[in-house]
């Protein structure tokens, strides 16, 4: 299934995730990652929240990328708010990324690979795998660095 501008979709584990707000920004951050790409996707079934944050360095924009818990150059975050009194935040640990850019649509596009986000808070271990496909336009980052400015 090919995603609409401006969209994130796919599973969590098996539970359907498909974004009804997606914002692409344009972030500075420490070496390795430098210049990046910062998706923001997030989904209110119902009364609960649940967010996947993607952030790439331009540098690696068209290439297949092995995500490992200290990867610098692609983070994967997983946060889910079922319950907002104790939100649970998930980090990468393995799985693959590709953030490419289609020229002739001018978007990002991007897929989550069996990514395992993992929470080891309260000393009890979580994990999910994201299979996420991403699309945002370079329109929509203007938007939003305009906004940001």
């Amino acid at each position: 299934m090919n995603p609409l501008p401006n969209s994130c979709t796919g599973k969590v584990n098996e539970e359907d995730f498909t974004a009804s707000m997606v914002q692409l920004t344009s972030k500075s951050f420490s070496p390795p990652r430098n210049e990046s790409l910062e998706l923001y996707a997030r989904l209110r079934p119902d009364d609960t929240l649940k967010e996947i944050k993607v952030s790439f360095s331009l540098t690696v924009v068209g290439q297949l990328q092995q995500l490992f818990p200290d990867t610098g150059l692609v983070r994967v975050t997983y946060k889910d708010n079922t319950n907002p009194s104790t939100p649970i935040t998930y980090t990468q640990e393995s799985g693959t990324a590709f953030p490419q850019f289609d020229t002739v649509k001018n978007m990002y596009t991007g897929t989550l690979n069996n990514v395992v986000v993992v929470n080891d808070d309260d000393d009890v271990r979580k994990t999910l795998t994201l299979n996420i496909r991403f699309e945002a336009t370079v329109a929509a980052l203007e938007q939003a660095n305009a906004r940001a400015a």
